[in-house]
């Protein structure tokens, strides 16, 4: 089931135009599924099937199926002012807020198994994950545009922010069935309802603010170059195996050189960059133990290149398009951590898996 809407709303607030624009989403996705491999592989190929029995000791049918359950909601709401376009400062500026849940319930169970061995508050569950997961964006931001003369401008902008992302809940066995995980290595009680305790509460948060600087030459109407500084983001998070760390933000700073020119009462236009990426703490995701995905911090890299594009309209019904670019892969470089951090690396199978 799925359910989105948006909303713009525009206004004019003395001389300056004022816009909201935000929007929501629900998606709540059912699942069942079977589990059976895992039963043969792990439980009778390995003899851990006479664990399964009944309150009567009977071994009952290891064969294992899931009942999944997981609720997505998102919302977004930003308002921004923006000056009139034809001063010579203008100002654009706002605040911006998202939060995004993931509501994640999954249930391995094997039919009629014993109460001592079932995780509390299930009818038959080995297994259970319920688990909440929030993330939060903040951000204000603003930009300032002047005209030092007719022909050249500067822009300053800057967006101060703040991620805080978290993962609660439980994950695991019956304390009837493990000593060591699941229910007993709860250390409190059940922050999400459904769960039989919490063993699993991590936040990860960070606030900080990246910049763009431009500058901009105009030779005539149809020729300018310009120049510009800026930093991106993505935040960090919580990785979806709870008892690994949380992962930080990587950021990316770009510097870029570049004209666009317009010919020909603007039938032909030419535009070009040249520019330099230097990416840090790359946010590295692999396939980990278990099958689980894993997001790790793999250094640094540096990604130089230049483009350029083409279009133009020999005719009144038709016009030609050609992009070029020259850029240096950066899988190579990603290879090459990889395969150096994780050097003879053998994922290692524990006597039972753990399950997300």
């Amino acid at each position: 089931k799925w359910f989105q809407a948006a909303l713009t709303m525009e206004a004019r607030v003395g001389n300056f135009d004022m816009t909201y624009a935000g929007a929501y989403m629900k998606r709540n996705i059912d699942g069942e599924s079977d589990y059976v491999d895992y039963a043969y592989f792990y439980d009778a190929l390995f003899g851990y099937a006479q664990y399964f029995t009944d309150n009567d000791g009977n071994v009952v049918n290891p064969n294992q199926y899931i009942v999944s359950q997981d609720r997505f909601t998102k919302q977004s709401h930003e308002l921004r002012f923006a000056s009139p376009g034809d001063e010579p400062v203008r100002f654009i500026g706002g605040l911006f807020y998202q939060r995004q849940t993931h509501n994640i319930e999954q249930n391995y169970i094997i039919d009629n198994i014993a109460d001592a061995i079932t995780v509390t508050g299930t009818d038959s569950n080995i297994w259970l994950t319920k688990q909440l997961r929030v993330d939060r964006d903040y951000a204000v931001f603003g930009e300032l545009t002047g005209d030092v003369t007719s022909k050249l401008s500067f822009t300053l902008g800057a967006r101060i922010y703040r991620y805080k992302n978290s993962l609660q809940g439980f994950f695991g066995y019956s304390a009837g069935f493990s000593g060591m995980t699941g229910e007993a290595a709860c250390f409190g009680p059940p922050i999400v309802n459904g769960s039989p305790c919490t063993n699993l509460d991590k936040t990860t948060s960070d606030t900080d603010f990246i910049h763009r600087i431009n500058a901009t030459y105009k030779f005539n109407d149809d020729a300018l170059v310009y120049a510009t500084v800026s930093r991106g983001f993505r935040p960090g998070g919580i990785n979806r195996r709870g008892t690994l760390p949380p992962y930080a933000a990587d950021f990316i700073d770009n510097y870029e050189l570049g004209f666009k020119t317009s010919w020909w009462d603007n039938r032909l236009r030419v535009n070009g960059a040249i520019y330099q990426l230097d990416w840090t703490d790359i946010q590295l995701s692999f396939l980990g133990a278990n099958g689980l995905t894993e997001i790790r911090s793999a250094g640094n890299a540096r990604i130089r290149g230049a483009e350029a594009d083409i279009f133009v309209r020999p005719a009144a019904r038709l016009s030609l398009t050609r992009n070029f670019r020259s850029q240096p892969a950066i899988t190579d470089f990603v290879n090459a951590i990889f395969c150096e951090e994780f050097q003879g690396y053998e994922p290692l199978v524990p006597a039972r898996p753990q399950r997300t």
